[in-house]
């Protein structure tokens, strides 16, 4: 593995963060993908998008995972679903394709060195809502899934409405 400069991504991931923090109205709203995507063009120290549709996103120079998208929850396409654990924490799938295991080593590293990433789920087609800072808990390798802590980085500005109308300790709720 090649040597990395943790200050600097950290340094990309605090202007992803700032940036998310304005164009949402700190939270407040939902942001679509064309917005999401305005980062790249609209910012000039912005050398990645903040998301690769659905999934894990891992750009190549940096250390660990920058964003995890879910899917939308009622779609027949998708065969991954966030849980929320008794604990609070969101259970984020690790990829099944066998050419993204990178990805999957990506939220590994992002627990490893605390790294905060960004958390889009999916509230209707091409609509998010964004959580940021979220801290990679705990990576449970049986069941191939991260454990994120959406409150760890809450501020009193932060988006804390997340319902996931799903199972809370394997209860419907």
């Amino acid at each position: 593995m090649a040597p990395f400069d943790l200050t600097q991504d950290l340094e990309f991931r605090r202007l992803a963060f700032s940036w998310l923090d304005s164009k949402s109205a700190r939270g407040s709203r939902s942001l679509s993908r064309i917005e999401i995507n305005e980062f790249k063009d609209h910012v000039p120290q912005a050398r990645h998008r903040l998301f690769n549709q659905e999934g894990i996103w891992k750009p190549a120079d940096l250390v660990g995972t920058l964003s995890v998208t879910s899917g939308l929850a009622s779609s027949r396409h998708n065969p991954y679903i966030d849980r929320i654990t008794s604990d609070g924490l969101v259970e984020y799938a690790f990829t099944d394709a066998p050419t993204k295991q990178s990805h999957n080593e990506g939220l590994r590293l992002a627990e490893k060195y605390d790294l905060p990433i960004i958390y889009f789920r999916a509230v209707q087609r091409s609509l998010y809502d964004a959580y940021f800072p979220v801290r990679v808990r705990g990576i449970d390798e049986n069941r191939r899934v991260a454990l994120l802590d959406l409150a760890s980085g809450m501020t009193s500005s932060s988006r804390a409405d997340i319902d996931f109308g799903a199972e809370i300790a394997g209860v419907k709720v």
